[in-house]
């Protein structure tokens, strides 16, 4: 894992994270809940640490997982919210403490 795919990364996650959903929006949407971008990205985050529970992760989301654990967005109480939200949908998931 190199600096530049970090940055690379890093870069990318800037450029797709510019939508927001609409909160409070009146229209019929499929999904009119606010979710920031912290939130998605622990929820991304979360997503990797049970992966990597259960198997070994690919070189992609190493690089991936080492992004989001230097953005400043993504706290450790985000995360472990997203990781109770993510067992609470999913129960056969494992739940990390």
């Amino acid at each position: 894992m190199s600096k530049q795919a970090v940055d690379g990364l890093s870069c990318q996650l800037e450029r797709k994270s510019s939508f927001n959903y609409p909160a409070g929006s009146n229209s019929n949407s499929v999904n009119t809940k606010a979710y920031t971008i912290p939130w998605r990205r622990s929820r991304l985050a979360a997503r990797i640490l049970i992966q990597a529970s259960k198997r070994a992760l690919s070189p992609r989301r190493q690089v991936l997982a080492l992004a989001l654990s230097k953005d400043p967005g993504v706290t450790n109480r985000l995360v472990k919210q997203a990781l109770l939200s993510l067992y609470a949908k999913q129960p056969h998931l494992v739940c990390l403490d």
